[in-house]
């Protein structure tokens, strides 16, 4: 949470939102009122920063995409 702290603050919602809450990119870009390409793009740069700073942790701890049963569902 400290390094999900350190990126920007739409960045930051993004990633909680997609990771943690599993929310839908249609979601995060009503909370964040912009497109769902946008989102992606927030993701995206979000997870490189973070890569960026727990790089120390090793592969394992790094953020990836979360695939499951309903992840395509949830992006339409």
């Amino acid at each position: 949470m400290a390094a999900i702290s350190r990126l920007s603050e739409k960045q930051a919602t993004a990633i909680v939102m997609k990771y943690v809450l599993t929310a839908s990119h249609a979601n995060i870009a009503d909370a964040l009122s912009c497109t769902t390409e946008t989102v992606r793009e927030h993701l995206a740069r979000g997870r490189e920063r973070l890569g960026r700073m727990l790089v120390h942790l090793g592969p394992e701890c790094l953020p990836t995409e979360v695939t499951t049963p309903f992840s395509r569902e949830n992006e339409r």
